[in-house]
């Protein structure tokens, strides 16, 4: 007699479903991180400006450095006393010209901030800095989440792997358990059952050259478990735990 066992579709089901669970949130975090929040962020910014121009800010630059950190050191271009000198001050600490400008002020947008320096009597004024609802620690914090998501579903793909290429061979030669090894029938000495009923397991206790090696044999884990536990027993002369369970709730059943 000859049997081939895989795995159970129970556990198949179950990791797999774990794993899209940790792969789904892994790419939602990335993509709040590195999209989704910076995309808000930017919306905010543009909302801030008049309906008019809103539309023609759509490809506004944000610069890195327009932070709030960086507010302090803006504000004081608002002493100098031309506005060349002062627009020059903030290319310089921004990297780069206004993200959006208008007749009545101009604009630089960052990752969560934004400064707004409005022109009067040809001169840019004290500036009004504006957070974002998302800041940059919600930001890393997605993009942490996200990455540590990502590590967990790629271990978990490798252990559903090799579920998924569990394999269980029982013929005249005796078993051979992918990836947990192989025994022959005259090396077979017990089958220690005594956690069966709380824990869906036996072990197969078997000799190699003087040494006691065991195999643990799992009901969640094969799909022919009863036929092959059953096989064991036959050709051992073991008592067959599972026969004995289902005998005993058969007879609770009964009374």
């Amino acid at each position: 007699m000859s049997i081939v066992s895989g795995p159970t579709t129970e556990r198949i089901v179950r990791n797999g479903l774990f794993f899209l669970m940790i792969a789904g949130f892994g790419v939602a975090f990335l993509y709040d991180g590195y999209r989704g929040y910076p995309a808000k962020n930017f919306d905010e910014h543009i909302a801030s400006l008049d309906i008019a121009n809103r539309e023609n800010a759509r490809s506004a630059p944000v610069y890195p450095a327009v932070t709030v950190e960086s507010a302090d050191t803006a504000s004081k271009v608002s002493t100098k006393f031309r506005m060349a000198d002062q627009r020059e001050a903030l290319a310089q600490l921004y990297s780069g010209p206004p993200s959006f400008e208008t007749a009545e002020a101009i604009y630089y947008f960052g990752p969560d901030y934004r400064m707004k320096f409005p022109i009067a009597g040809g001169k840019l004024q004290t500036p009004v800095g504006s957070a974002t609802k998302h800041n940059r620690t919600d930001i890393r914090a997605q993009k942490m989440l996200g990455w540590l998501l990502a590590g967990g579903a790629a271990l978990v793909s490798f252990f559903l792997a090799g579920i998924l290429l569990t394999n269980f061979v029982l013929d005249d030669a005796g078993i051979r358990y992918r990836f947990k090894g192989a025994a022959t029938w005259d090396q077979m000495k017990s089958l220690e059952s005594s956690r069966f009923t709380k824990k869906g397991w036996v072990d197969l206790v078997c000799d190699k050259g003087g040494a006691e090696k065991r195999m643990r044999l799992d009901e969640y884990h094969l799909k022919r478990f009863t036929e092959i536990i059953a096989e064991i027993c036959r050709r051992n002369g073991f008592e067959d735990p599972v026969a004995k369970e289902k005998a005993f709730k058969a007879q609770q059943a009964g009374a």
